[in-house]
Order: structure tokens, then C-alpha cells, then sequence
């Protein structure tokens, strides 16, 4: 492993460790259900991204009605609340075997009450999305495409429209 990449994975795990610290350990992946958070519940998702041309970190919070990223706060649709639940459902189903994908994502999830952590739960996706499978008909959004859909889409569409010089 290059030393670059150790430190990013060393940088990585210190970040997503520190957003749990009052938390209890989870093991029902339904915790952690997008679609059931009520009024008064966040769920916090620090995620590393590392593959072999990027390296990503950044935290992303969901209440019942809303997504926030870097301070800018989107509405959350039923549609994707449900994806986003598909996701965590079959990404937990395939913990402890590998992927095979050059990206991995390390996600933290983190339900918190009234601004207290409650439980967390780790999760590593590097199947690549395409190889995880759902119920037939059901379709998932992993909590980094979801972003870049809503936050950061718009930006690199701007940009292609500039002049080039």
C-alpha cells in the first residue's frame, strides 16, 4: 500500500470514530431507517470514499423531510428516503465479504435524538453499487450519489458550460 493511501485511511478512520463518541454500538440495520426518523431525529452519515483516482470525506445529515450538505439544506423526497433505505438494507446483508471494487466507501451512521447520538453502525461498500442486489423492483440510492444528485450536480454542469480557454 503506497504511504499516501495509508494516511488517507489512517485520516479516514479518525474521522468517521469521532462523530459517535456517546453512542451505542447497533446491529439492527432498521435503526437507521431514513423513512422512519421523526421530528427531533437526525441521521448523520461520515463517509470516506477511496479509490484510484479520488479521495473523498464528508458528513451528510438526513432528518425526516430534509438533506444537509456543507450547510446547504435540500428537501428529501419519499422516493428517496426509500432508496436510501434499499441501500443500507443490502449493503448490511453483504458485510464481511468483499466487494472486489477499487472504490470502497466507509460509511458511519449515526441516529441522534434531540442532538444526542444514540446508536451508530459501520459499513463498507466496495461492490462497486451494480453488485449489490434488492428485492426485485426495488431500486437504492447510496448517501454519496444522493449528494452528489442534489449538491454538487449542478455545479459541474455550470462549469461544463463555461468557455473553455
Amino acid at each position: 500500500m503506497r504511504l499516501p493511501t495509508v494516511i488517507i485511511t489512517m485520516i479516514s478512520a479518525v474521522f468517521l470514530m469521532g462523530a459517535t463518541s456517546n453512542a451505542k454500538l447497533s446491529k439492527d440495520i432498521n435503526s437507521f431507517s431514513v423513512l422512519n426518523l421523526q421530528k427531533g431525529e437526525t441521521l448523520k452519515i461520515a463517509y470516506a470514499s477511496n479509490g484510484c483516482f479520488h479521495s473523498d470525506l464528508g458528513v451528510i445529515d438526513f432528518s425526516f423531510d430534509s438533506v444537509t450538505y456543507l450547510k446547504e439544506t435540500k428537501p428529501l423526497l419519499l422516493e428517496q428516503a426509500e432508496q436510501l433505505d434499499n441501500y443500507f438494507k443490502a449493503l448490511f446483508n453483504v458485510q464481511g465479504t468483499s466487494g472486489g471494487c477499487t472504490t470502497a466507501e466507509t460509511l458511519r451512521l449515526t441516529v441522534s435524538r434531540d442532538g444526542e447520538p444514540t446508536a451508530f453502525m459501520s459499513l463498507v461498500d466496495d461492490f462497486c453499487f451494480s453488485f449489490l442486489s434488492s428485492k426485485p423492483g426495488e431500486k437504492m440510492m447510496s448517501p454519496t450519489r444522493l449528494k452528489y444528485m442534489l449538491f454538487k450536480k449542478e455545479d459541474v454542469e455550470q462549469l461544463s458550460l463555461k468557455p473553455q480557454k
